[in-house]
């Protein structure tokens, strides 16, 4: 379980990163 919640944790991180650019530069995300 610790394993799977690291990585599920991680998976969330990189999308709310990525979300957080998106929201920044909607010009650089495409």
């Amino acid at each position: 379980p610790k394993v799977s919640y690291s990585l599920q944790g991680i998976y969330i991180s990189r999308i709310w990163y990525l979300d957080l650019i998106s929201i920044n530069n909607p010009t650089n995300y495409k």
